[in-house]
This record gives structure tokens, C-alpha cells and sequence, in this order.
């Protein structure tokens, strides 16, 4: 039996919401009332209908303004606000030569697929070796 995309993703949401408030209690474990209004602010926005992330992102940055990794982790469990860039990975640009002579003697699998949905007919390739994902688009892998 198959639980289907909708129930995985309430679960992640779920455990990173969980991970989120143990954070929150080994941050101000030593201010209970402190941790208490947080709750308390959190339970009544979970109650509240008219609910937007921009307000979301401002009671989070009052509530939060001491603590800026707690502010980054609280506004990553928001739906319709781009990550703070301090959450996001480094890319890992890899320069390879315009021949192929770099792939020589591995393993070389070749995929296309489209890069975003908007882009049907544009593809680009992807290579998978040793474990390893590389996007080519253009020139630069």
C-alpha cells in the first residue's frame, strides 16, 4: 500500500516542525517564560483563520529578533517565503573542457530532461558518475 505525496509531505512538514521546537527548548531552557509566550504566540497563530505568511514573517521576526538562526529555521517552515540565503547550499561550480576526453574511461550515463516545467522542448543533460550528479547547461557542468 502506497500513503501518496500529500501524506509524505505532512510528515516532513510535521518532523521539521518537531525539530523546530526541540530547538526552541534547548534555546530557552534556561528562560521557561520566555519559552511560554513563544508557545503560547505560536498556538494562538495556529488558531488564527486570517493566517498570511508576511504576518507570519513579522510575529516570527518579533519574536525571534534575539536569535537570528531560530528566525532563519521558523521562516524555512513557512509556505510563500523564499529561504534566507544563509539557508540555502554553496553551489559547487566544476569547470570541465569543451571535449569529451574529460569523460574517458568512466562510467557515463546521459540523461535529457526538461530544466524547469516552463521550458518544454529545452533540454539539458544531465551525468551521473561515481555517485555523482552533473547538470551541463552550456558550457559549465
Amino acid at each position: 500500500a502506497t500513503l501518496g505525496a500529500e501524506v509524505y509531505t505532512a510528515h516532513q512538514d510535521r518532523f521539521k516542525l518537531k525539530r523546530f521546537l526541540l530547538k526552541l527548548n534547548i534555546v530557552y531552557r534556561n528562560q521557561p517564560a520566555y519559552l511560554a509566550k513563544v508557545l503560547k504566540e505560536l498556538e494562538s497563530l495556529s488558531k488564527d483563520t486570517s493566517l498570511t505568511s508576511e504576518s507570519l514573517k513579522g510575529t516570527a521576526s518579533r519574536l525571534f529578533r534575539s536569535n537570528q538562526h531560530l528566525l532563519e529555521e521558523f521562516l524555512m517552515l513557512v509556505p510563500g517565503i523564499q529561504p534566507p540565503s544563509t539557508m540555502l547550499p554553496s553551489p559547487e561550480m566544476v569547470t570541465i573542457a569543451d571535449d569529451t576526453e574529460d569523460w574517458k574511461g568512466l562510467e557515463v550515463e546521459t540523461l535529457s530532461m526538461p530544466r524547469k516545467p516552463e521550458m518544454d522542448g529545452i533540454t539539458g543533460s544531465v551525468r551521473f558518475t561515481n555517485g555523482m550528479c552533473y547538470v551541463l547547461e552550456g558550457k559549465n557542468l
